[in-house]
């Protein structure tokens, strides 16, 4: 089954193999043109792991050391 859009809140206190793991499983379960969406902690630098998988990454908003991202595929 493939989505038009996946949003996550990841439980970055359980470590970088988690993280990495919905990055991969949220590209694979999206449809091309598919949305993106998470919510993480700036000191966390998911940016460029981000754009290295999705096609365009967008912070939509930063506040509170908390960034929140659209990346499509």
């Amino acid at each position: 089954m493939k989505f038009d859009t996946i949003v996550s809140n990841p439980p970055t206190h359980q470590g970088k193999q988690v993280t990495n793991e919905i990055f991969q499983q949220s590209y694979n379960s999206l449809n091309q043109g598919g949305k993106f969406y998470i919510v993480y902690n700036q000191n966390m630098r998911y940016g460029e792991k981000l754009q290295k998988k999705f096609s365009e990454v967008e912070i939509l908003e930063n506040q509170d050391n908390f960034y929140v991202v659209e990346a499509i595929k």
